[in-house]
């Protein structure tokens, strides 16, 4: 008799006793998680947080970051919503070569999804940067890439050269060797020019020059490219014997150089 009038209070809770109740679920737990460095960042102390939406009943999502060896935590972000397959939040104020770890959950009014994978990252082995030695107030260095290209096929004392701005907040740029070249760049913008070019002009033919470049801002120079090497005569292949051409002291800027690897 006991048992039958259990199953009779089991049944009347299940039809009137709250079914929105046992039906009630929290959202699926989101998927991949990664990090990535953001690149304006010269600081490297901030990294993208981005994870991949897989519930359709969620309000919001938190991002969780921790210390990897003592698991404090270190900040929880809120993300409202995501553009219906991946969310993402920028984590700022971290330590360079610190380890840390971060996890996602989705929530909505019924509680917090199970936690996502778990991504594990060290902004300075995980993204190769430079801890320490690019405070905000130094501009990144071009390149590292210094192109030279022929300005005429029969000009035997001038060479074109071309590099990538790498920065957003430079001054201009300044191209030098040992001696005999100091050529300075006015400012760049990068989001329309992405390569910066400039005539050297005077040079000898048959003479070796060792090119490097620099971002300056201010008095503050970048780290220098690595050095490029080139004669005239052998790199470009041109006849020193010819007479030299008629060299112009600038080119439109709105024209650009051909993007090179």
């Amino acid at each position: 008799m006991f048992t039958e009038k259990k199953r009779l209070i089991k049944t009347l809770f299940i039809c009137t006793g709250v079914v929105s109740f046992i039906h009630a679920s929290v959202p699926n737990a989101p998927g991949y998680v990664g990090a990535t460095k953001i690149k304006s960042d010269e600081t490297n102390t901030s990294v993208r947080i981005s994870f991949e939406d897989k519930s359709t009943d969620e309000d919001k999502f938190y991002i969780s970051v921790h210390n990897y060896t003592d698991d404090m935590p270190f900040a929880t972000i809120e993300v409202d919503s995501t553009n219906g397959n991946h969310g993402y939040a920028n984590i700022t104020g971290l330590t360079c070569d610190k380890t840390y770890q971060a996890v996602v959950v989705a929530h909505n009014q019924d509680g917090n999804s199970s936690e996502s994978d778990t991504t594990t990252f060290n902004i300075k082995t995980t993204f190769n940067a430079t801890c320490g030695d690019t405070p905000p107030s130094t501009v990144l260095q071009p390149g590292p890439y210094i192109g030279v290209t022929a300005i005429d096929e029969d000009n035997t004392s001038a060479v074109r050269i071309s590099l990538k701005d790498n920065s957003n907040n430079e001054d201009g740029f300044r191209i030098f060797d040992g001696a005999d070249i100091n050529v300075t760049i006015s400012q760049n913008d990068e989001n329309s020019h992405p390569y910066v070019y400039a005539n050297l002009t005077g040079l000898t033919c048959t003479k070796l020059y060792s090119l490097q470049a620099v971002s300056f801002k201010d008095e503050v120079e970048s780290l220098p490219t690595p050095v490029r090497t080139f004669k005239i005569e052998s790199t470009l292949g041109i006849d020193c014997n010819e007479d030299n051409s008629p060299v112009p002291e600038s080119i439109d800027p709105t024209t650009l150089i051909p993007e090179f690897d």
